[in-house]
């Protein structure tokens, strides 16, 4: 599977067949961090945050400007509580990329 046809597979919201393209790509592949972190995002969306972490984390270890896994990280630690942490990472992002929904999170996040 392409990686194009998982996007597509996520966007309608077919995650498991997406998540297995993913996986596949993984093995097949050198692992770009789009993969991983398309990944870390089913993840996430499906519960399992642990897992999801780690392939953020892999992401930014790939591509260290990757404001997507730094804003994603900045969501799993909001849902921990863990605010200080969710802060760091949604300024980080913020450095990279002005994006809307950054400034939403961290928004939300500075008022608890």
């Amino acid at each position: 599977m392409k990686f194009d046809e998982c996007v597509k597979l996520q966007s309608i919201g077919n995650l498991k067949k997406a998540e297995s393209g993913y996986r596949q790509l993984i093995q097949e592949e050198n692992v770009s961090p789009d993969v991983l972190c398309n990944l870390g995002i089913i993840c996430a969306k499906t519960g399992r945050d642990e897992e999801a972490l780690s392939l953020f984390k892999k992401t930014i270890n790939l591509k260290s400007d990757f404001s997507i896994a730094y804003n994603n990280l900045g969501l799993i630690f909001t849902k921990k509580q863990k605010n200080d942490e969710a802060i760091k990472n949604f300024l980080v992002a913020l450095k990279i990329e002005q994006h809307t929904k950054t400034y939403f999170n961290l928004a939300l996040v500075l008022k608890k």
